[in-house]
C-alpha cells in the first residue's frame, strides 16, 4: 500500500468548491417536505399540513395552558383574604378558573367570592384564621374605670 492513498475520490470535473461538503442523503419526511416545496404529490402536501396542524396545536395547547395558569393565579389571589389555602377553592370546591371569567375575559368577582362563601359555609375551617383579639387585656396599660352603676327599680318607679 502507498502511503499518499487518498480518502475521498477525485472530482473529475474539477470543481473544488463543494468538495470539502458532504454528501447528503435522504433525510426523514419532516425535513425533506421542508426541503422540497416544489413537490407537488398530494400526499406530500397533506403530510406537509397534517405537520403545520400539529405544531399550531401544540403551540395552542402550550398557549392554553399558560392562560389558566394566569387564571388560576389571579383567582387565587382574589380569594387569599377569604381562605387560608387558595388552591382549596380548586382542590376541594372542584371549580374551574374559566368559570369565573366572562366572555370578554374580565373576573366575575361576585361569582368568585359567592363560591368561596360556599365553600366556607360548607367548610368552615378553611377559613382564614380569625385573631383571637388580645390575649392579655390591659397588658401594660391602666385600668379601665369600674362600670357605673345603671339605674334601679326604685330610681324608674320614683318610690
Amino acid at each position: 500500500m502507498s502511503e499518499n492513498s487518498p480518502t475521498a475520490p477525485p472530482n473529475p470535473g474539477g470543481d473544488d468548491q463543494h468538495a470539502d461538503q458532504p454528501e447528503t442523503g435522504p433525510t426523514d419526511d419532516a425535513e425533506g417536505i421542508d426541503s422540497e416545496p416544489h413537490d407537488s404529490s398530494p400526499n406530500a402536501e397533506a403530510a406537509r399540513y397534517r405537520r403545520q396542524l400539529r405544531e399550531v396545536e401544540a403551540e395552542r395547547d402550550g398557549l392554553a395552558e399558560r392562560l389558566q395558569g394566569h387564571q388560576r393565579r389571579e383567582v387565587e389571589a382574589m380569594v387569599a383574604d377569604l381562605l387560608d389555602v387558595p388552591a382549596d377553592l380548586f382542590d376541594i370546591g372542584q371549580v374551574q378558573a374559566s368559570d369565573f371569567y366572562n366572555d370578554d375575559g374580565t373576573l366575575n368577582e361576585g361569582e368568585l367570592r359567592a363560591a368561596a362563601g360556599a365553600l366556607l359555609e360548607e367548610r368552615p375551617r378553611l377559613g382564614k384564621p380569625r385573631p383571637a383579639g388580645q390575649r392579655w387585656q390591659n397588658f401594660g396599660q391602666f385600668a379601665p374605670p369600674p362600670p357605673q352603676r345603671g339605674a334601679a327599680w326604685s330610681d324608674v318607679l320614683g318610690s
